[in-house]
């Protein structure tokens, strides 16, 4: 059985969560490997939505393992309400879920820390999630921050953690002497503690010996390729790795045993904060990809940057991550349409660029669109690739061709049910 990575193509909120809930019917392990309390997937079943922050978007699914590996940034208390809620709504039990012994928690001063350090930048914030992931990842580094299983450990709670963060004089350790946002309630640790303690284990044997065993294991990313620390439009970027690659340092698991790597783009571009996005578009254009895709940050009423297809950075992250094959989503939002631009390159002082110039993002390109003929009907209805009208068709053919591999899903619209394969199954 296949050993699968699933990461996101463009700037996030491609619909990963949905991917992985959709394959997840035929493996036996869902591992999520990046990223922390910034991600938020959803999964939609028979019209009832489900939010994923930190918990494997695969827990809607019965039976299988949910891994939190060690490279995910572990917020306790937001992962204590998640588990809570899945166990109140859908009868989840926390049994099935595994987190890696060595897996940096994210403190309530990093939280404070990163809403501080925005809203002094004021107009040149970069537009985090506020969610204290990249404080966390500066302590990570270094090696001032503390490990899930330290942290569930009182004793070292009470002592160990003074000292270790009191070895470096980190931004962090000042607002802890500042605010005294060191801990959590007693009575909160106390709940966490409870919930978690039985879940922390050495998850990098438990992934090998699963993949030895014949067992299907599906890897979860978190936000999107240009959105990677180092291959990303820095600084505009998350405070982690969100390639293919990433799967093996965040999972234990060596890079022989990845069987394949299915990416996940958007029928079109989104971005939730500031920094580079070529094809956004504004006006009418925007009204309605915002409205039709209903392209809203998560729990706010705050529209997303949207943009046509943007298939040079597209192909640029195929390349980065060596895809197999595409989950393409939203190709609903696009019905509507009586013409569909696609970006094919990037024109600068009368030069075109083909490929992804090395300063994009410092300096100002043009995209050079291909447009499409829209098919003006409804697609949601579609399970396979006889269902969409042609020119629906013609458009997944004219990705293929310039990226280079093949699209193998497709997602019509926000429910399970609205997701099919094209052709074999991946």
């Amino acid at each position: 059985m296949p050993t699968t990575v699933i990461i996101g193509l463009q700037w996030g909120d491609e619909g990963k969560g949905k991917i992985v809930d959709f394959m997840a019917a035929q493996v036996d392990v869902v591992a999520r490997f990046s990223g922390g309390v910034n991600a938020c997937h959803t999964v939609v079943v028979d019209g009832t939505e489900t939010r994923f922050s930190l918990v494997p978007s695969g827990a809607l699914r019965p039976g299988i393992t949910l891994v939190l590996a060690d490279g995910v940034m572990i917020e306790p208390f937001n992962l204590t309400r998640e588990i809570n809620r899945l166990r109140d709504n859908h009868g989840f039990d926390v049994k099935r879920l595994l987190i890696g012994r060595n897996a940096i928690v994210t403190m309530p001063y990093h939280i404070r820390l990163d809403q501080a350090c925005e809203k002094e930048a004021g107009q040149y914030a970069i537009g985090t999630t506020g969610w204290g992931i990249g404080p966390t990842r500066v302590d990570h580094v270094a090696r001032q921050g503390v490990r899930i299983f330290e942290y569930l450990n009182p004793d070292f709670m009470k002592e160990g953690m003074l000292a270790r963060v009191r070895q470096g004089l980190t931004p962090a350790w000042l607002l802890v002497r500042m605010l005294g946002m060191l801990y959590y309630s007693e009575e909160i640790y106390d709940e966490i503690r409870e919930t978690l303690s039985g879940c922390i284990t050495d998850t990098a044997s438990f992934l090998n010996k699963a993949i030895d065993s014949g067992q299907h294991v599906l890897f979860e990313g978190a936000q999107g390729t240009l959105l990677d620390l180092v291959y990303g439009f820095y600084p505009y970027v998350t405070s982690s790795h969100t390639l293919a690659g990433s799967a093996c340092i965040g999972t234990g698991v060596g890079p022989t045993k990845i069987t394949a790597v299915v990416g996940v783009a958007k029928a079109y571009s989104t971005r939730v904060s500031r920094g580079p996005l070529p094809t956004e578009v504004s006006g009418d254009e925007r009204s309605s990809l915002v409205e039709l895709g209903q392209e809203f940050r998560h729990t706010t009423d705050i529209p997303l940057r949207v943009g046509w297809l943007d298939l040079v950075t597209l192909r640029y992250a195929v390349r980065l991550n060596t895809i197999s094959s595409i989950a393409l989503t939203k190709l609903d939002v696009l019905d509507a349409f009586d013409e569909i631009k696609v970006c094919v390159a990037y024109k600068r002082k009368e030069q075109v660029y083909t490929d992804l110039p090395p300063d994009l993002g410092c300096v100002e390109y043009e995209p050079v669109y291909e447009i499409l003929k829209g098919w003006k009907s409804s697609c949601t209805e579609a399970r396979g690739h006889a269902d969409l009208p042609p020119q629906a068709q013609a458009y997944l053919h004219f990705i293929e061709g310039f990226v280079g591999v093949p699209i193998r899903i497709v997602s019509v619209g926000r429910d399970r049910s609205q997701t099919f394969y094209l052709g074999d199954e991946t």
